[in-house]
């Protein structure tokens, strides 16, 4: 275990530097939020081993700090919109490839080459900056499966939580999405992936508002 001490830059800034010093095969990112059942990094790891993954995604649940109840979190992995295979790329859903998952690392397994390779990081934003994070590893992921098992439970209802202080910075979002298109852009795969990221930029508009 190696701990690194820096001053508190967010979410990202922090991501990346453990990131950047990781060695292993495999990166897995925990928020201080959230927890995971005892065999959650054993059964993706050994999806990931199984099937030479770039990302493995499990299913989450909500744990309401203030009421005590778990609920599901439906979106976490979307069956209806999935290939019938085991593992599929990203041009296998290319017209749902920012909507069959969230956006959000907790529930994901990553293999390090795909992230080194393709210089995935986290942008320096207050928030949103892992929907950019994920999704161009999903764009960038060549093999991609999913658990159908909730292996992490994800606490809301915390006052200090990044997803409590959007309204600190309403527009990152904005600026997450523009980069993501940029990137789509550079690489020309916007074309690709250009019906599933208009609907998803309209969707997250949405939700950015309501919450």
């Amino acid at each position: 275990i190696h701990v690194i001490t820096q001053e508190n830059s967010g979410p990202g800034t922090a991501r990346n530097k453990g990131l950047l010093n990781a060695t292993g095969e495999y990166i897995y990112f925990i928020d201080s939020d959230d927890y995971l059942c005892s065999t959650a990094l054993e059964d993706m790891f050994e999806q990931c081993v199984k099937y030479n993954l770039d990302v493995c995604i499990c299913r989450g649940r909500n744990y309401n700090v203030k009421t005590g109840k778990c609920s599901d979190i439906p979106d976490c992995i979307n069956t209806r919109l999935l290939p019938d295979k085991v593992f599929f790329s990203n041009l296998d859903i290319s017209d749902y490839i920012f909507q069959f998952c969230v956006g959000w690392p907790w529930d994901k397994l990553f293999k390090r080459k795909l992230l080194v390779d393709n210089e995935i990081l986290f942008p320096n934003l207050s928030n949103s900056e892992d929907t950019f994070f994920v999704y161009k590893s999903l764009i960038s992921a060549e093999r991609i499966s999913c658990i159908d098992k909730i292996l992490i439970t994800h606490r809301i209802g915390l006052s200090g939580s990044v997803s409590s202080s959007r309204v600190s910075a309403p527009d990152a979002f904005i600026t997450s999405m523009e980069l993501l298109r940029q990137e789509l852009l550079g690489n020309k795969k916007f074309k690709i992936f250009e019906k599933s990221f208009v609907n998803y930029f309209l969707t997250f508009s949405y939700w950015h508002l309501q919450t």
